[in-house]
């Protein structure tokens, strides 16, 4: 059995992302379903509560290649993007001439979130915790604490255990237990960190609320499975 070691998994992640969110990789354009629909809450949210939409901070955590942005924009928030890839940054930079989003490039596993306490009102976090190694998940949901206000809202989502689907999957990460260096598809060189289902629904509880669950699942050829849990979430 061949396994490879955190470093060079790492590694590996690092050069796939300078790579994938650029029009040289798979860049995605499209925003995600469940975020949408979680924007649309948000709205309604805040203008219940008497908000200038304007003044709504939301934060994109790992933003890729931005395919969540427009409707941040469309419906008036205030934009903050981070990644730790620059090419991507470059990438949005050139496909969406909004001079009001705020651009942020940072190796959040290395380090601290470059925010204050209690900035944001809103936080996207779609393929970011289960991208990375698990203890750098829970300090980076820490970090994702400290910068949000209280009852300020989050999305998320994390790939399960259920995945059994082969480009997801790949070569197995020393002592980190079902965590993988992804070896083919658009997604070779990614590290894809699943989570059985409890730990799943239980690894936000320390920092957020689960207000909502949606298990989001496709399966492939009738054998292979992608599982996905999507949280709604508020800061305690």
């Amino acid at each position: 059995m061949i396994i490879v070691s955190k470093e060079k998994a790492l590694k590996s992640c690092y050069n796939f992302w300078q790579v994938h969110n650029t029009e040289k990789g798979f860049p995605e354009n499209y925003p995600d379903e469940e975020v949408v629909r979680f924007l649309m809450r948000l709205k309604s949210y805040y203008l219940k509560r008497g908000k200038n939409l304007k003044d709504i901070k939301i934060l994109d955590l790992g933003t890729g290649s931005g395919k969540n942005i427009q409707p941040v924009l469309d419906l008036g928030f205030k934009l903050y993007v981070i990644d730790w890839s620059n090419g991507g940054l470059k990438y949005i930079k050139k496909r969406i001439k909004n001079k009001k989003i705020n651009f942020s490039c940072v190796d959040f596993v290395k380090r601290k979130l470059p925010y204050k306490d209690n900035f944001f009102d809103g936080v996207i976090a779609v393929q970011v915790f289960d991208h990375i190694f698990k203890e750098d998940a829970s300090n980076l949901l820490k970090e994702v604490s400290r910068v949000s206000k209280k009852n300020s809202m989050m999305i998320s989502n994390l790939m399960t255990t259920n995945t059994n689907k082969k480009n997801r999957l790949g070569i197995k990460i020393k002592n980190e237990k079902n965590t993988y260096l992804v070896k083919t598809g658009n997604s070779a060189g990614e590290i894809h960190s699943l989570f059985p289902r409890r730990q799943a629904k239980n690894f936000y509880s320390k920092y957020f609320l689960t207000t909502d669950i949606v298990d989001y699942s496709v399966v492939y050829n009738k054998r292979e499975k992608l599982n996905f849990q999507y949280c709604n979430l508020k800061k305690k």
